[in-house]
């Protein structure tokens, strides 16, 4: 899913290609949309791609899916906000949508040149989901590392954190199961001692065209996903208020090693769970490959089973279309190595989720091995 990197509207015609089948069942609405975004990007002298290549000059995207859905989102945006009498509210931000409001000449309409909100936000905004299924990555880990109900506390670190909604979701509900249908057991409450988020561009929720940001990623006709949106900004609001609430830094991935380092200093006798989710396939090579150098030097310098560094990332090995995550969790173990074990598959939305046991034993292990002096 990694592409070699993109600038500008570099291969922009074959990513919404690529993509745009896998909208035809759960989205058709956005289907419609790419297909006639598609034929007039392959125009001779597409006036589209000339807007686009303005927009997102200097830009540089290394996943397929990224521009395509940036360009859906800032579209839905551009509905959400004006409202019925932009030309495709009722087939993108009405509920239900209807995909027969798509037609050629409503996108046109809606990608006019004086619809100057639409192409500023695609030259300003990133796709910011924070889908809170992807929480499982840390409540599960810190569920193995005795954490739930407040028994071990922790500080929790999202890195990539966009908004941080992830930052408090063990106030929502805890929905994952194996494949048998058991559910895999995650903390739902916790004594965090911090909540630290950390971007390079951190979304304010106190702006409200952010909070309509966040709802534009969301697909048309999701409700449940929605739903889950809205109940997550309501858990973040109401998180503002306890000791430990959740705080977002700006920061460059550069920096997220050394920032953590000094967290786990400030709170010396405490669990460090610092986690992502789908933050990787964004990064380049060599930025990716030196963030988690630093990661693994980091890890490196606790105490075994102090903490650890939780990844819900596309697997790169042994791709598995119906389970195409991996979450790894990087420990040091007793060995004083730093260990990186795959302790399960799943989706980009989980809620089936395959244990892989010999390495969530492993994981457990190396938790066990540290006692803070509380």
């Amino acid at each position: 899913m990694i592409n070699d990197a993109r600038y500008g509207t570099e291969g922009l015609s074959a990513d919404v290609a690529w993509i745009r089948d896998q909208f035809r069942s759960p989205t058709p609405s956005y289907y419609d949309v790419l297909g006639h975004v598609q034929a007039m990007l392959d125009e001779p002298e597409s006036a589209l791609l000339a807007k686009l290549e303005r927009a997102w000059q200097g830009r540089t995207f290394y996943v397929a899916y990224d521009r395509p859905l940036l360009f859906l989102a800032a579209l839905r945006a551009d509905a959400l906000t004006e409202g019925a009498s932009h030309p495709l509210y009722r087939a993108i931000a009405a509920e239900p949508p209807r995909a027969g409001e798509v037609t050629r000449d409503a996108v046109e309409m809606a990608l006019a040149p004086e619809r100057t909100r639409f192409f500023a936000t695609l030259a300003a905004r990133w796709v910011q989901t924070n889908e809170t299924l992807r929480s499982i990555a840390w409540r599960w880990s810190a569920f193995l590392a005795g954490c739930d109900g407040g028994a071990k506390p922790l500080a929790l670190v999202d890195l990539g954190a966009s908004a941080g909604l992830n930052l408090v979701a063990e106030r929502l509900p805890a929905i994952w199961t194996d494949p048998s249908g058991a559910p895999i057991p995650v903390v739902t409450a916790v004594r965090a001692v911090a909540r630290l988020g950390l971007d390079a561009r951190p979304v304010d929720l106190g702006d409200p065209d952010n909070v309509t940001w966040m709802r534009a990623c969301v697909w048309p006709g999701d409700k449940v996903r929605l739903e889950r949106l809205e109940a997550a900004l309501q858990a973040f609001r109401d998180a503002r208020h306890e000791p430990a609430p959740p705080t977002l830094e700006q920061a460059d991935v550069s920096g997220f090693a050394a920032r953590v380092a000094r967290l786990a200093a400030e709170h010396d006798d405490r669990f460090i769970l610092a986690y992502q989710t789908v933050f990787r396939d964004y990064l380049s090579p060599d930025v990716r490959d030196a963030y988690r150098a630093a990661m693994h030097d980091w890890l490196g310098t606790l105490q075994p089973g102090r903490g650890a560094w939780i990844e819900l990332e596309t697997a790169t090995t042994n791709f598995d279309t119906a389970a195409p995550v991996v979450i790894t969790a990087h420990v040091r173990a007793t060995d004083g190595d730093v260990h990186a074990l795959d302790i399960a598959r799943t989706s980009h939305h989980p809620r089936e989720v395959k244990p892989i046991p010999d390495a969530v034993r492993d994981l457990v292990r190396a938790f066990g091995s540290w006692k803070s002096r509380e």
